[in-house]
Order: structure tokens, then sequence, then C-alpha cells
């Protein structure tokens, strides 16, 4: 016999995704290349050279943009962490 506390359903608690910072637009110059040890102009221009990582087609599971996915590698490669 199942007991009748087990068919109770338990609601998911949602998601809480913070909202993404634009950092080209958001840290001046001196402070971007002391965090990516690289100027602006050339993440933007690397950006550009960098064709086959593509920009999300939708918004599905809040994917992050290519200019972030760059930034968080460059970052890496800064520090040898995602800190």
């Amino acid at each position: 016999m199942v007991d009748s506390e087990d068919d109770v359903d338990v609601p998911r608690r949602q998601k809480v995704v913070r909202p993404r910072n634009d950092l080209l637009i958001e840290l001046d110059d001196i402070e971007f290349k002391k965090r990516f040890r690289m100027n602006k102009a050339s993440v933007q221009r690397l950006s550009e050279l960098l064709v086959n990582v593509e920009e999300p087609l939708n918004n599905r599971n809040q994917p992050i943009t290519k200019m972030n996915e760059i930034l968080i590698c460059l970052r890496f490669y800064a520090t040898g962490s995602f800190k």
C-alpha cells in the first residue's frame, strides 16, 4: 500500500540567474587591462577573428555571449584560475 504523503507534489524552487555584466562597458581601460592582460580594442578584434564561436540562437538555458566566453578564456589564461 502506498502512503498518501508520498503522493504530494512538492513545488520546485525557481532557478535564480543573475544578470551578466558587460565588462567592456563596465570596466575602464586600466582595470580591463589589469584583469585580462589585453586592451579592449585587441579583445574586440579577437572576437571578430573567432568566427567559429557563434552567438546563441535563443535564450534557452541562459547562454553566455560570445564576448563573455572570450573574456572568461582570457581571464583563465591571464591568472590560471576562474576567480
